[in-house]
């Protein structure tokens, strides 16, 4: 009798299990309410943007954009450095000599500090330079991941850029690294 009892609480727990395993596989626990998975499997970072925005693996960098009619987009890559302890200010002052390289007319706003994913140090720069005649703003965070650096990039027209801080917060807020 009290291996009959044994085995019927071992069935009923291993049930119980089954059951929470199945109803639990809907929406993940980690993913933001109304915002959607970006990112691929094939890289070191989970992205997410708004579940209503366009998203794009196909060239093998993260990238997404509001709409059809408003191309914001937003683009997370990753590369390899030559020096994997690189800091991400040091990383910048040399990046930002090729921005003016190619766009001459760059007018750097904003430098701020941030973290990714809790604990990554990060540095934000925020620019406006002209594309093709027309006006864009900017907004870059940079940081190193082991030994990789991380560029996340928002582009907006000029006159677009103010509507989408709001989301393009939350994105930064909710890049998880592996």
């Amino acid at each position: 009798m009290k291996n009959y009892l044994t085995r019927s609480a071992a069935a009923l727990l291993a049930l119980t299990l089954l059951c929470l395993s199945l109803f639990s596989c809907g929406k993940s626990d980690d993913m933001p309410d109304g915002m959607k998975l970006a990112s691929g499997d094939a890289v070191d970072y989970i992205m997410y943007v708004p579940q209503n925005w366009v998203t794009d693996i196909s060239t093998g960098v993260t990238t997404a954009y509001v709409s059809e009619k408003d191309r914001s987009n937003v683009s997370l890559t990753a590369f390899d450095l030559e020096d994997p302890n690189e800091t991400a200010p040091v990383f910048w002052e040399k990046y930002k000599d090729d921005l003016l390289l190619t766009f001459p007319d760059a007018d750097f706003l904003e430098e701020d500090n941030t973290v990714i994913d809790g604990s990554t140090a990060a540095i934000k720069r925020v620019f406006t330079a002209t594309v093709t005649g027309d006006p864009y703003k900017f907004e870059m965070v940079i940081f190193n991941h082991f030994g990789a650096m991380f560029i996340f990039t928002y582009t907006a027209a000029q006159e677009n850029f103010d509507l989408h801080l709001e989301d393009i917060d939350r994105i930064i807020q909710n890049i998880k690294l592996k």
